[in-house]
């Protein structure tokens, strides 16, 4: 399966001014380099944990559909779904009515069942995925990581050569993040 971004979030988890707390940074010098390290935490934690943090959406691409007509989203934690697009085997699409599929977001992992044909070829849905709206409804330990890894990367810049970057992750990161990891099947 293929996903892309179709709408991105609209803030970051973390503020500047949040971060510049955290780093004890006063001046506004560096507050490009600083929101260069928050959107590079927040993207680092996205995919560390497979889940999205502020509501942004996304399209997944389904070319091989079970029997059961049961996709497994890879977009976490899914809030809702905008779309469901199925294509025949001629590439014709057909968008499909909401009662045609349904959301089990409490699933692990999150599923929607399709009521469609056997001649479709390809899906693609559109979900809305994330917390929510603001910082405010990103689980509290994530935020942390985020300013861990800021606060770490901003600490040791240059230390270590641009190649080898990301290269060292701060003490106590993936505690924040292993109730959110998913288990290894």
């Amino acid at each position: 399966m293929t996903t892309s971004l179709v709408q991105p979030p609209a803030t970051t988890p973390v503020s500047l001014t949040q971060a510049k707390t955290h780093l004890r940074v006063d001046t506004s010098a560096e507050d490009d380099y600083i929101l260069d390290l928050i959107s590079t935490a927040t993207t680092f934690v996205e995919q560390t944990i497979s889940r999205k943090l502020i509501t942004q959406t996304w399209r997944q691409y389904v070319e091989k559909i079970g029997s059961e007509r049961t996709v497994l989203l890879e977009i976490r934690p899914p809030q809702s779904i905008v779309e469901v697009t199925a294509y025949d085997e001629a590439g014709t699409p057909t968008v499909l009515n909401v009662q045609d599929y349904s959301l089990n977001q409490y699933a692990s992992p999150p599923t929607v069942t399709l009521n469609i044909t056997a001649s479709t070829a390809m899906v693609e849905l559109d979900v809305i995925a994330g917390f929510g709206d603001t910082g405010a409804d990103v689980p509290g330990t994530l935020l942390r990581a985020i300013l861990v890894l800021v606060g770490h990367w901003y600490e040791f810049r240059g230390a270590i050569d641009v190649a080898e970057q990301p290269a060292s992750i701060p003490s106590g990161f993936q505690i924040l993040l292993a109730p959110y990891m998913e288990p290894k099947i």
